[in-house]
Formats: C-alpha cells, structure tokens, sequence
C-alpha cells in the first residue's frame, strides 16, 4: 500500500546559514517565495526525530520507509513520518527536498495532505537524516481501486473524483503542477476527507518557468501523452490527464493503460483514445519523440474507452445494489453511466488544449445529476474496517 511516495528527502550534514542560502535557496522561484525567511529559518531550527515514537511502519522499501509516530507530548495524537535511505554524503540541500518544502509551504487546503513540520535524526554513520511529519491518513486509493472485494458504489467514486479535482485546482490556482498524480498518492484521512499527497515532482508551471522543463516525470501509466512524446513545454493539464486515468481505473478497478515503457503506454492510450495524428492533435509531430512512436501510434482507427467501461460495468447508477449482487466477482463491478463515460472522454483527450482546466471539469453535469457526491467516503472506510474486522 502507497501512502507518502517520495514525500520525504533524505540529505546530508547540516550546513551553516550562508552556505545554505548559497547552495540552491539562490534559484528565482525559491529566493522570491513570499515565505522564503519561515522556510529557511524552519529549515535551520528543525527539532530532532528522535523525539517521535515510533509504533510501525506503513511501507518499507529500497526508498526508505513510512511510520506512524506517536507525539511525546499527546499520545493520542498520531502522525506519518517519511525517511528515505542515505541517498548521498553531499552536504549540500538537494534541490528536490528544498522544492517540496517550499510547494508544502504554499499548499495549505482542505483536499491537500497537511504537512506539519520538517524534522532530523543522527544515523548510526553519526550524518543527519532529514524527514517531513504529515498528518495521518489511514487509507490511499491504490488499495480501494484494486481490493475488488470491496464494493465501490457510484456515489463514492463521483465524491472522490470530485475531491482530487478541488484539490488539484486549489494546487493550479497556485500554478504549481504536481507532475505525479496516481492512485498511490491520493489519501483518504480518517474522517473521509480525499486528500492529495507526495509534491516530491512538483514545480511551478507557466510565467514562473524559465527554460524546459522534464519529461521523465508522473508514474508510467498515468504519464500524459505530451510527457511520453518528450515534449518540455507543458502545463498542468498533465494532471488532468492523470486524474482521467484514475476515474477510468476507479470504474473498471483495474489498470486502464498498460506498457511497461513509453512506446507500449502510447499504444495502449492510442487504442484506448484513438490514433494520435494531427487532425485530432496538431503539432504532435513536431514533439521530439513523435518519429520514433510513429508506426505504433497514428494509425489505430476505433476508440476502446466506452466499450471497455461498457463490458466492465453490471450495475447501472444505481446508489445500492441488492445483497447477492456483491458475492463473488460481482464485487468487483463498478457502476456505468453515460454521464460518466462523457466526463472521461472530455478528460482524456490527446491534445493537452482540449482538456478541460479543474475549475472547468467540476462543471460537468456528471456531478450534478443523481447520485451526487457525497462530503466524504466514510461509509468506504467503514467497508475496509468491517473486513479486517472479519479477517481477525
């Protein structure tokens, strides 16, 4: 289960103030963020990890590990603390750590993860650890997506939905993109609240960018096609593109686009939104990488997304379903409508410009007709509690 992905950094001995200010706190979009001083000076005076207790881990992998931490001061109060694995003996503040503090500085919002503080620990090779406290979600939606034993009535999926695309357009309102929105990363706190997670590959978009930017960014399956063609002018409609995937996958609890490298990934989204050539999309093939999909891309004829949804779906907008109905494989089914099906087809369009802005997308009358979302998805909570419950 994927709750923190990258949410942490893990860096090298502690530095004096001007050399901190002189390693990379001298780029433009860092020196100018109105919070600049709180960051450095937060930074400077973090208080020391060893002071959280530690009750399990959450995830553990070659990236490091995330824990639930008991606070010294309540023991109530529980929170999940991120530590990678030593990356490098490099004194200097990786770029990429300072990035997130300062996105997690700006992004304070009710469908965003609260960041809490930064903190350190002394390893056993006696070098500073760096860690980032979050509040504490007890559930991502990787896990409910594929536990298909688990229903996922059709009012929860528009209320998820929903929540990603206030929290990505709170996030795009901030012209930060978050360049990795994937099931893994969204969380759902513990009074039902879906909250966005892990800003490890954000950055600024539009005015604020100088220069290209990266292409190797988002999880494979849910990279925008723009990214896969290596195109290094974007915007944040690579997140809607993800936030696309993720509906899709939520409907057919399953994967929606495979490939285990860009040329399959593009294959599957060719068959899946049709073939990627310059009437549906113009200018795809000046992107750097179009000659080399070409082949593989800009000839499929039919679009696969409305029939796969079609023959995955049993159950038809309906809010709750009969008893026999979730035995077995039909757990597994998610609802179908229309509505919903021309939601996705708008999302996920080719052309980065016709997809439509998070403000925009809340708009659709997928949301406005009946089941509408709901506040929260703490009936789904409830769902996964009974079942561990009963596995006991």
């Amino acid at each position: 289960m994927a709750y923190f992905n990258g949410a942490v950094q893990t860096i090298g001995q502690p530095i004096p103030e001007k050399r901190f200010q002189d390693s990379y706190l001298s780029l433009p979009e860092i020196r100018e963020h109105k919070d600049f001083k709180s960051i450095v000076q937060a930074l400077l005076e973090m208080e020391d990890a060893q002071d959280l207790k530690r009750l399990r881990t959450i995830k553990g992998g070659s990236f490091g590990d995330v824990s639930v931490v008991q606070s010294p001061v309540n023991r109530k109060h529980h929170f999940a603390l991120k530590t990678m694995q030593k990356m490098s003996v490099d004194e200097k503040f990786p770029l990429g750590f300072l990035q997130e503090v300062l996105m997690l500085s700006s992004l304070k919002h009710k469908y965003v993860v609260r960041f809490v503080k930064c903190l350190k620990s002394k390893n056993h090779e006696n070098y500073y650890n760096f860690h980032l406290l979050f509040e504490l979600c007890t559930q991502d939606l990787e896990n409910i997506i594929f536990s298909t034993d688990i229903p996922l009535p059709l009012i929860h999926l528009k209320t998820i939905s929903q929540q990603i695309l206030k929290g990505l357009q709170f996030v795009h309102q901030a012209s930060i993109m978050h360049r990795d929105v994937k099931p893994g990363n969204i969380l759902v706190s513990p009074n039902g609240v879906v909250k966005l997670a892990d800003f490890g590959m954000s950055c600024y978009y539009g005015e604020k960018v100088n220069g290209p930017l990266q292409t190797n960014v988002c999880t494979l399956g849910y990279r925008a096609p723009e990214l896969l063609l290596g195109s290094k002018k974007y915007e944040e409609k690579v997140d809607i593109w993800s936030l696309g995937v993720i509906v899709g996958e939520m409907y057919l609890r399953g994967f929606l686009i495979f490939g285990k490298d860009g040329k399959e990934s593009l294959a599957s989204i060719a068959n899946l939104c049709g073939g990627i050539r310059e009437t549906n999309w113009p200018g795809c093939r000046q992107l750097p990488r179009w000659r080399l999909y070409e082949h593989n891309i800009a000839f499929v004829q039919e679009k696969s997304l409305r029939k796969r949804l079609q023959d995955s779906a049993t159950r038809y907008g309906r809010k709750k379903v009969r008893a026999d109905e979730l035995a077995g494989k039909m757990a597994a089914k998610v609802f179908y409508d229309e509505q919903g099906v021309d939601f996705l087809e708008k999302i996920l369009k080719l052309d980065p410009s016709n997809r439509p802005t998070a403000t925009d997308a809340l708009k659709h009358s997928w949301f406005k007709t009946d089941p509408r979302p709901g506040k929260d998805v703490l009936e789904l909570l409830d769902d996964f509690a009974k079942r561990e419950v009963t596995r006991l």
